[in-house]
């Protein structure tokens, strides 16, 4: 039952508590220890909050309904209810907000958590803590009491709701902006529902120890259904792709997904299903919204032909067809356009016979040479998925009366689809009328697989019926559309495009039906009939979710009947809206609930937003396009986010600068150690070609990490590091500290172990090297000082499962060489190889076996054709990776794998370091070192062919300024029964700072710059001093300047160079005799400085922003934009054409004197607005 109460004192003003039956409060506890007590009377709140029967001091919870976006009581009519309780894991409050009211309203519910406050950091600082800057993304937080992070926050996956988390006056708020309406389900009519938990954690582990208990409360919410673990591609036929064993996921098709499959590749058709694109006539841009909605009206009132899809600058005529009848007239008025139209002709069962292209055509004034751009076109799509292009029956240009033409196709392969097109294009202007048109068999000329060839049918523009019917709406009542000249892909058009392009609903419990179809509806019935005749398909690629309706807060009141989240309001309007994220995850939801059951999987393109959580549940296969990869905040947002779905980093080599070697290294070790999986969906030729040693080298151990799944709490301390548990084996990513003697072991847990028994071994599963594990006390500790310190991957197994992994890698090699093209890299030569492989017995390798693979994978190599061909590369890669990791076996076997370097790994500039080789005593093989070399590079891609260095390397070393370098040891192996073994033993020696430097802008005048130059920590007593460089050079620079001491900062005087380019200005500390200590850079752009006496800011608001960007960057002070994210070197607005503005508020009147306009410059393009004007408030008005 519920009362009103008069208004509360204190926290509980204005709020209605539901009252529970009782006299006595009653406790309330989980198995693990956490207990409270909720009063009768105030059944919401919590008291006496105890761990282990020891109380929490002052922790209580406390519930109140305040005015939108205030602290002010949210006023009469508003009640909420609920109750406090416990299934042994948890406690749960269930309650639900309410309205008296019949209008439309809104107020904030505020869950209020005394006593507590949040732990928060960056990845960088503290990675056992949430980012400060992912808070209120995820639906957990960690709550600290004291000094001890006890318990956690969240919001159930299956009752989220929009939400908010803040720190304030020594508590913890979270609250919920509802919005309250009788025009919702009737669950929600003046109702808003929510749910949240408190369960205990491990304080050592802070946020981590949240994440493991949220998942293991919800484990369905998280369960990964995919079998397969590789990368994404898209854009072009499978054919293409020259290593297509570390993709899995082709978002194409579906003609050509036996060629997919042929491949390895699973195939996954591409929808944006929230939008809609509309093509205008013309060539101009709507310049607003009205004048856009007053051209779609117009294009409503235009004649279309049934069963064409329209293009541009065409019109169907009367009268003017080639027998008087209705004709197709399209008119070019310039160069550049694009006019007529298209349809698509699909076989149920693939062509393989001749066919025909005929069509008639007249023209007038139509300029230029006869080619495929006035022409009756047809692209030919086969079913192994790839294409014929431009397959014509081509008109004479100027001016004739109508003429027939015709072209015979014989296709090469079976066709899956014919895409027709009636064309003017290009450089041909004027105009050209189309009648009679038809493509069908060569020898059945009355079949015409065309519909509509005379134009004849008239039919309504049902895609703008369907548009009206289910866009959304905004606060202004306005349909939510962008008007836009592009389709924001990663490659822009030739020629500007004129679109409008509309959000649509996509919740799929919208009524449907033929009269009024709804977007989800629509889709399924599309996917239906996709899959029914593609019955092979392994699911659908679902793009750009996070954005269109996921970024909407609906108000189109007819839809808010399918809503099932709470309603909340539009913070400027305070309007009630339904909540389009929760849309677009019900959608989500609904595709698995349908497709799932037959095997299907649902692939999503969430991109990078950091408010699309909830799509992560729905999402089979997470997909991030344009991740922020060197970013480790954002992709730990990722894992968490997915847990142990496989998760895809789906980046463009075109934009995020990965045709740069050091950048696709980066993008590879940063998705390792999150076990994520990098991949460039387009342009794939070129990346492998710059860059697929890399990839070789790194996805098979990506791969492996994905399948075994993340583990939040990594169990192990002494370096940064991040756990993957499987039944087999347990493997840790690790990154070591940059300190002597810090990061040298990994303290394993016991208990990380345990399942897997005693006799444990480790190896790097990227060079195949054993990495030294021993038992301290009851843990374990790992030897990291020949790691790789950039990034480590290490896999712990029982030693007993080393040879049957090794040769499972080396099968898996093997296969991935026999169907880089499919079908036609299946050589017996291959296959033989990889039966060698497979016949070895795992659990007892025989000598004789071992060697006969060895020899079948080269026989297998000498039987590759010779060349530069990237196809045969692939191949070749994989047969000696097959090659690598049966050799492997033999040297685990004999022990000669122990054999590796030892010494110094560490040490400060200018320090004397010994590295030397190291082959233990008491091996069953013979074992010696060719000779070491050492190179000035991090080691990141093992050598797949060891071959001793022609002028070894001396054992000391000496470094002369910091940084990392690799020392790479060639071993021979002689073991019984086996030909020689060459193998590669890898260490890295790190030359650390031996001083810590920071330079700071000290201000500019006459022409100078300058800079204080901060020392600390210098390693060196002596005399020391500063050498200054700057690019693009400065001609008056002063190189060198003398360190009197380190105790006071050195003053740098820089000239200006005005020159308006960004500069980078590095200044190393060096001893008298050269070594380089330290060095710090610092970089900005060269014109007159900012001014001391800025005007502060108090508010920024925009018109809009492009996905991703945010306006707290315009007025941040930051003008030199080197180093950081894409998101935060600048503002971007949506892509549209509206007009675009940033308003500046002040917290009073100010007096302005001018405004300096930082533009974006990135890659050296300079990004600025075509025009601009600068508008002041005053008392005159806008000025």
């Amino acid at each position: 039952m519920t009362t009103t109460t008069p208004r509360q004192p204190l926290f509980l003003a204005a709020a209605t508590l539901g009252l529970a039956l009782g006299l006595h409060a009653a406790p309330i506890r989980t198995a693990d220890g956490l207990a409270a007590e909720a009063t009768p009377e105030r059944p919401l709140e919590l008291r006496q909050v105890a761990l282990d029967g020891k109380a929490l001091p002052g922790v209580a919870v406390r519930f109140a309904l305040h005015r939108p976006q205030t602290s002010e009581p949210a006023g009469d009519g508003f009640a909420i209810e609920g109750a406090w309780e416990t299934d042994g894991r948890c406690l749960v409050v269930r309650g639900q907000a309410t309205s008296a009211t019949a209008q439309d309203t809104a107020a904030d519910l505020v869950m209020r958590l005394e006593g507590c406050t949040l732990p928060l950091g960056t990845m960088g600082d503290d990675p056992l803590l949430l980012p400060r800057r992912l808070l209120g993304k995820l639906p957990l937080v960690s709550l600290r009491v004291g000094a001890d992070d006890v318990m956690a926050l969240a919001l159930p996956p299956t009752a989220l709701a929009t939400f908010s988390l803040r720190q304030v006056d020594g508590a913890v708020e979270l609250r919920f902006p509802f919005g309250f309406t009788t025009a919702g389900p009737e669950a929600l009519r003046q109702r808003a529902p929510f749910t949240a938990v408190l369960f205990r954690t491990e304080p050592r582990w802070h946020y981590r120890s949240a994440l493991a208990g949220y998942y293991a409360l919800y484990p369905e919410a998280f369960a990964s259904r995919a079998q397969a673990f590789g990368g994404w591609f898209f854009a072009a036929p499978t054919t293409d792709l020259p290593n297509p064993q570390h993709f899995y996921y082709y978002e194409g098709g579906p003609h050509g997904d036996g060629a997919a499959r042929a491949r390895g590749l699973g195939t996954f058709p591409y929808r944006e299903s929230s939008s809609l694109t509309v093509s205008l006539p013309g060539t101009e841009l709507p310049k607003d919204y009205a004048e856009a909605m007053a051209r779609l009206d117009d294009l409503e009132r235009r004649r279309f032909p049934r069963a064409w899809q329209r293009k541009d600058h065409y019109e169907l005529v009367p009268g003017e067809g080639r027998l008087g009848t209705q004709g197709l007239r399209v008119h070019n008025p310039r160069e550049g356009l694009w006019g007529g139209v298209s349809q698509t002709v699909t076989f149920k069962e693939p062509l393989t016979k001749p066919f025909v292209i005929q069509g008639w055509s007249r023209a007038e004034g139509v300029a230029g040479a006869p080619d495929h751009s006035y022409a009756f076109y047809v692209d030919v799509c086969y079913d192994d998925g790839s294409y014929l292009f431009g397959q014509c029956a081509v008109f004479e240009t100027g001016t004739h009366d109508w003429a027939f033409a015709e072209l015979r196709v014989t296709p090469s392969r079976p066709v899956a689809e014919l895409r027709t097109f009636a064309l003017l294009r290009g450089g041909h202007t004027g105009t050209a009328w189309f009648d009679d048109l038809r493509v069908g068999p060569a020898d059945a000329p009355e079949t015409n697989w065309i519909d509509n060839p005379g134009f004849e049918d008239i039919a309504v523009r049902n895609d703008l019926v369907f548009l009206r019917d289910n866009v959304c709406t905004n606060a202004r009542d306005e349909m939510v559309v962008a008007i836009t000249d592009n389709l924001s892909a990663d490659v822009g058009p030739a020629v500007p495009m004129n679109l409008l392009r509309f959000t649509l609903n996509v919740d799929p419990d919208l009524p449907d039906s033929p009269e009024k179809p709804s977007v989800a509806g629509e889709e399924f019935r599309r996917f239906d009939r996709m899959f029914r005749d593609y019955p092979k398909l392994e699911g659908v690629y679902i793009d750009s979710v996070s954005a269109w309706c996921s970024r909407v807060l609906n108000t189109r009141r007819e839809h808010w009947i399918a809503n099932d989240a709470p309603f909340t309001y539009d913070p400027g309007t305070r309007r009630v809206a339904a909540v389009g994220l929760f849309g677009m995850r019900d959608y989500l939801a609904a595709l698995q609930r349908r497709y799932n059951p037959d095997g299907r999987l649902v692939f999503t393109n969430i991109h990078c937003s950091h408010e699309a959580f909830p799509l992560y549940l729905t999402s089979d296969i997470p997909g991030i396009e344009s991740s922020q990869f060197r970013s480790e905040d954002d992709l730990f947002f990722y894992r968490a986010c997915s847990y142990g779905k496989p998760l895809l980093l789906m980046n463009f080599i075109n934009l995020h600068n990965l045709d740069q070697r050091t950048v696709a290294e980066d993008f590879h070790l940063n998705a390792a150690f999150w076990g994520e999986i990098p991949s460039t969906g387009r342009f794939v030729q070129r990346a492998y070609a710059e860059y697929g040693d890399v990839t070789h080298a790194w996805l098979p151990a990506i791969a492996e990490l994905a399948a075994a799944g993340w583990e939040p709490v990594p169990m192990a301390t002494g370096a940064r590091c991040e756990r993957f548990d499987s039944p087999e084996a347990v493997s840790w990513t690790t990154r070591r500290q940059a300190d002597v003697g810090a990061g040298d072991e990994l303290l394993i847990e016991a208990a990380a172990l345990q399942a897997l028994g005693d006799d444990l071994v480790a190896v790097d599963p990227v060079w195949l090297a054993p990495r030294v594990l021993q038992r301290r006390g009851q843990d374990w500790a790992l030897d990291l000082r020949t790691a790789p310190p950039t990034l480590a991957v290490t896999r712990v197994m029982p030693r007993r499962a080393v040879a049957a992994w090794l040769l499972g890698r080396a099968v898996r090699h093997a296969q991935a060489a026999a169907r880089v093209r499919g079908e036609d890299s299946a050589a017996p030569a291959i296959a033989a190889a990889r039966q060698a492989i497979a016949a070895i017995d795992s659990t007892t390798p025989a000598a004789t076996a071992l060697q006969a693979a060895r020899e079948a994978v080269g026989a297998a190599l000498e039987g590759l054709p010779a060349g530069e061909d990237l196809f045969v590369l692939s191949q070749r890669r994989e047969l000696l990776q097959a090659r690598q990791a049966v050799e492997a076996v033999a040297l685990a076997l004999s022990g000669a794998d122990q054999a590796g370097l030892a010494g110094d790994t560490r040490a400060h500039a200018g320090v004397t370091m010994a590295l030397r080789p190291v082959v233990p005593d008491g091996l069953q093989a013979s074992v010696r070192c060719l000779g070491l070399a050492r190179q000035d590079a991090r080691a990141v891609v093992p050598s797949l062919e060891p071959t001793p260095p022609a002028t070894p390397s001396p054992e000391a070393f000496q470094g002369r300024a910091p940084g990392l370098f690799t020392v790479r040891a060639v071993f021979e192996a002689a073991l019984p029964g086996l030909a020689p073994i060459r193998f590669e033993r890898v260490a890295c020696q790190e030359v650390l700072p031996g001083a810590r430097l920071k330079l700071e802008g000290a201000g500019a005048a006459d022409g100078q710059r300058q800079f204080r130059l901060h020392i600390a920590e210098a390693a060196s007593a002596g005399p020391l001093r500063a050498e200054v460089t700057a690019e693009p050079p400065l001609p008056a620079l002063t190189p060198r300047w003398e360190v009197a001491s380190t105790d006071q900062p050195v003053l740098l005087t820089i000239p200006m160079g005005l020159d308006g380019q960004h500069r980078r200005l590095t200044v190393a500390l060096a001893t008298p005799a050269g070594v380089i200590l330290a060095t710090t850079t610092t970089a900005y752009i060269d014109e007159p400085p900012i001014p001391a006496a800025r005007v502060p800011v108090a508010r920024t608001e925009v018109e809009s922003s492009y996905s991703g960007y945010s306006p707290d960057v315009v007025t941040d002070g930051t003008a030199v934009t080197e180093g950081l994210a894409w998101n935060r070197r600048a503002w971007a607005s949506a892509d549209n054409a509206r007009p675009h503005w940033i308003s500046l508020g002040f917290d009073q009147p100010r007096r302005i004197a001018g405004a300096m306009i930082f533009w974006n410059v990135e890659d050296g393009r300079f990004y600025s607005a075509r025009r601009f004007r600068v508008l002041a408030q005053t008392a005159q008005g806008l000025q």
